[in-house]
């Protein structure tokens, strides 16, 4: 009696957890060209997203609830950006800060009409300060990167007002604005199952590979040349870099790397 017992638990315990695996599964959007391990089907919501540099695009959310938790994917699609920006940028009063092409003169513009390249290039950073507004404690921010894809803002942090622990993901690929944000109540475990489930894809659906870090700034211009940059060339005096590169310390200065060790 006492095997069977225990036959009769293991079996429940089993058939348990395939409960719980079958819960969740796979979610895919072709629309907005990714899929993400979730427990339930995601509600969406369609949303206008407000830029750094007061742009308004399309976006979606797809969230599900389940329990105390709270899973949600954050879609912005920054490609309408460019022309939105432009357009304003003519339009707006001579000489305003952000929002002509104030250095337009230069062999290069790296701010773009309108501030339109900064703000996508600034993307991942304001959609991480958004977060940095809430009345949360900040427990990390880091930079990390997707496999063989892209650059990745990852932050933890906890509510001043429940306790509760959100981990959310901010990454970028071909304009595409993503907000992975895994909520669970204080004392859960976090939300992995979710957040490290993202995959992204191409426009014909295939899964998007690079075969390295993909950063998405640099698809803006490739061959841009900024002009106080490394890579200005020769330039008007005073701008030229100093030999074995422009970021080098100024001898005597305090800031210099010990020798043996990296710089703070």
């Amino acid at each position: 009696m006492k095997h069977i017992a225990s036959f009769v638990v293991v079996f429940l315990l089993s058939l348990g957890t395939g409960f719980a695996q079958e819960e969740w599964h796979t979610f895919t959007s072709m629309k907005d060209r990714f899929s993400i391990n979730v427990p339930a089907e995601p509600v969406v919501t369609d949303i206008v997203w407000d830029t750094e540099y007061e742009g308004k695009l399309p976006g979606r959310v797809y969230t599900v609830k389940k329990g105390a938790s709270t899973y949600s994917v954050t879609v912005v699609d920054y490609n309408s950006l460019k022309d939105q920006q432009i357009a304003k940028g003519k339009d707006c009063t001579p000489g305003r800060d952000g929002c002509t092409a104030n250095s337009a003169a230069r062999r290069s513009e790296p701010n773009g009409v309108g501030y339109w390249k900064t703000d996508i290039r600034g993307a991942l950073v304001y959609a991480a300060f958004k977060f940095l507004q809430r009345d949360v404690k900040v427990n990390y921010y880091m930079w990390n990167w997707m496999g063989q894809g892209p650059e990745v803002n990852e932050l933890q942090l906890t509510s001043n007002v429940d306790r509760s622990r959100t981990f959310a993901s901010i990454l970028m690929h071909h304009n595409w604005l993503y907000i992975i944000e895994g909520t669970v109540p204080a004392g859960a475990l976090p939300p992995q199952l979710f957040q490290q489930s993202i995959s992204l894809m191409e426009a014909d659906g295939t899964r998007a590979s690079h075969g390295r870090t993909y950063f998405n700034g640099a698809e803006l211009d490739p061959n841009e040349v900024f002009p106080f940059g490394r890579n200005a060339g020769a330039g008007p005096a005073g701008n030229a870099a100093p030999a074995g590169g422009g970021n080098a310390t100024p001898a005597g200065r305090g800031n210099a790397a010990p020798a043996g060790g990296p710089g703070r």
